[in-house]
């Protein structure tokens, strides 16, 4: 469960890291208080802490303070990538 989590997660980054991010992976990413690489940074960390299968995160990283949010976070900008 952990490295297909931390395999979406790292797919959102990926999406925001994209030479020409489109305009609504953006739209749901960036803030006055974050860009789009703080914004990959942090999902990649979430990753790694999600692949890493702590136990917080060992029935899904939904669950975990730190890696649920990066989680949805991820399933927001893949969404928004996908035109959905």
């Amino acid at each position: 469960m952990g490295h297909h989590e931390a395999e979406t997660i790292r797919q959102a980054a990926g999406h925001l890291l994209a030479a020409r991010p489109k305009p609504a992976v953006l739209a749901v990413s960036v803030t006055p208080l974050a860009d789009a690489a703080e914004v990959a940074h942090w999902l990649n960390q979430a990753a790694a802490h999600t692949a890493g299968l702590p136990y917080c995160c060992r029935t899904g990283a939904i669950g975990c303070s730190y890696a649920g949010p990066a989680l949805r976070h991820a399933r927001r900008i893949i969404a928004a990538a996908s035109g959905e």
